[in-house]
């Protein structure tokens, strides 16, 4: 039970990350979009690393979606 409350906790991250991802692709800034993206999933797995949390099944398909998502972004003109 406690280890699926820090898991739950622990995707407040990735969801805030991709909130302020989503503003700054409002306000058309995109260098801090991806450094929202990156800094997102540091601070998850490091969160992940420091209360020891059991990392979810889904993670592997986050981080491709949040990788490739950041890419797409620095390409586009």
């Amino acid at each position: 039970m406690a280890d699926s409350i820090k898991t739950g906790i622990g995707f407040l991250i990735p969801v805030g990350s991709l909130a302020g991802f989503i503003q700054s692709l409002l306000h058309n800034d995109y260098i801090i979009g991806i450094i929202f993206i990156i800094g997102g999933l540091m601070l998850w797995m490091l969160y992940i690393l420091v209360v020891e949390s059991t990392t979810p099944a889904l993670m592997g398909n986050i981080l491709i979606v949040f990788i490739a998502v950041s890419y797409t972004h620095l390409t586009l003109p």
